[in-house]
């Protein structure tokens, strides 16, 4: 652009100059042509007054003569300015007006005047907005020099306070770890003591080491089953005794019978018979104890069956919060929960990409019962909130762009989104707000992410240096091609 300006400058001046060289030239061909006229007055005048001379008509005067020269120096001169000016309108890409259309050529030469005196001013704003920029240029780079300094300052008091922090917390380690010690021998100590009084106690007692204690202890825990269990025993013994008995009275009511003689064969019968009885009793014994152990077992399984259901509806009592939730308000609780956390990893993602972006800005949520509302909190002045619509264009670009991120991210489950295209969206963007627009995706992009962009505005399509351009052919179609 400069160059074009001061290219443009020149050729303006130059126009400018032979614009004035052509009225100053016109002007004296004006007054040539008029001392011509004039001349040739005279010239008639005395070719009247030499016909009406006579004889004496025939000379010529030095008054004529002097004349003719003045009219061909006049000539001449005229000959060289015409030849200047045609010279001067070439190199303009001009050509001599014919006679009555010399006020086409000025009107051309006016506006090119114009548009010099345009192109001159907006030359002079260019400087002037140039020189403001550099003026902030150096204004900031003052700036980002003081924010060195104070960070260095700030991260040298921050490694001094970290190490102070680190050494204290080292010496509390180390006491604390002296006290542990210091316990621990203690507890040893005490448990020797133990030991030693409790071989003594034993050595009265039938116990000899504290397994056996361990044993009894386990025993008396189990003590109210066994009881139990002697409980059904008894019973059983009880049972026993009443058969046994009801036996005995039988018994003696045989024995009581008038003796009878009996052959070997009645006596081998009875025999059988009895024996039989006895088979049958111990049969009905085993099956009880049989069944005794197969209700152990079955009490052992619904023991472990019953830990297990405690250990699930412990897992499961979150399920059942949320079924609850689900239940109340026809599931809106359960759906502002939700909400809730969705917010809650979206703004997570989100400030994330903004400290990569910018670090200025983070999101933060505020209570509402509309819906997501947020505001906006600006480190560089005091953390102080800020409602999105006073953010500028530049910044509301930053935010939304970062936001779109964040819910790219969160709709892909967590995975990266590695590019991005844009399509237009700088048209009403000012200058400032259009270079922080293109910073920011050119920080993008050194984060390793592909970043597209679709623009027709001139101002962005320099900013980037990879470009494809889309060329209309002859045919109505169009093809890629790589800008130069």
């Amino acid at each position: 652009m400069k160059e074009l300006i001061k290219k443009e400058t020149i050729e303006l001046t130059d126009i400018v100059s032979f614009a004035a060289k052509y009225r100053s030239k016109q002007a004296s061909i004006e007054k040539s042509k008029t001392l011509i006229a004039k001349g040739v007055t005279t010239i008639e005048q005395l070719q009247i007054s030499t016909q009406q001379m006579g004889s004496n008509g025939q000379g010529v005067t030095q008054e004529e003569i002097d004349i003719e020269a003045a009219l061909a120096l006049c000539q001449s001169q005229e000959k060289e300015l015409a030849d200047k000016v045609i010279g001067q309108l070439t190199l303009l890409g001009e050509k001599m007006p014919a006679k009555g259309k010399e006020d086409m050529l000025f009107d051309r030469l006016n506006a090119r005047r114009q548009d010099y005196h345009g192109y001159a001013f907006r030359h002079k704003n260019l400087t002037e907005e140039l020189a403001d920029l550099e003026v902030k240029q150096a204004a900031c780079q003052a700036e980002i020099t003081r924010c060195n300094e104070q960070l260095d300052i700030y991260t040298r008091q921050l490694q001094s306070e970290e190490t102070i922090g680190l050494h204290l917390a080292l010496i509390e380690k180390q006491k604390l770890i002296a006290d542990k010690e210091q316990f621990l021998v203690q507890q040893e100590f005490e448990v020797a003591n133990l030991n030693q009084a409790l071989q003594e106690k034993m050595r009265g007692t039938q116990f000899t080491s504290l397994h056996e204690i361990s044993q009894i202890l386990e025993l008396m825990e189990s003590q109210p089953e066994l009881e139990r269990r002697k409980a059904e025993l008894e019973q059983e013994i009880d049972a026993g005794n009443i058969e046994l008995e009801a036996s005995n009275t039988r018994l003696e009511a045989d024995f009581a019978l008038p003796e009878v003689t009996l052959n070997n064969t009645e006596i081998d019968e009875q025999l059988r018979r009895i024996t039989e009885k006895v088979e049958i009793a111990s049969m009905e014994v085993q099956h009880l104890e049989r069944l005794l152990s197969e209700q152990k077992q079955l009490q052992q399984t619904y023991d472990a069956v019953q830990l297990q259901l405690q250990q699930q509806e412990a897992l499961f009592q979150p399920y059942l919060a949320d079924v609850a939730l689900i239940s109340a308000e026809s599931g809106m609780a359960f759906r502002r929960r939700v909400q809730e956390q969705v917010a809650d990893k979206l703004l997570f993602q989100t400030n994330t990409l903004l400290e990569k972006i910018s670090g200025r800005y983070y999101l933060r949520q505020i209570l509402s019962k509309q819906g997501l509302a947020l505001e906006v909190e600006d480190t560089y002045q005091a953390n102080v909130r800020r409602l999105p619509k006073t953010l500028s264009g530049g910044e509301s670009f930053i935010v939304s762009l970062a936001l779109a991120l964040g819910l790219s991210e969160l709709a892909n489950n967590g995975r990266s989104v590695d590019s991005l295209f844009l399509d237009e969206g700088f048209g009403n963007l000012d200058a400032d707000s259009l270079y922080t627009v293109i910073s920011t995706l050119e920080s993008l992009h050194t984060h390793g992410k592909t970043v597209g962009v679709i623009s027709h505005v001139e101002a962005v399509q320099k900013r980037f240096k990879a470009q494809l351009q889309m060329v209309k052919k002859p045919n109505g179609m169009s093809e890629l091609k790589k800008a130069s």
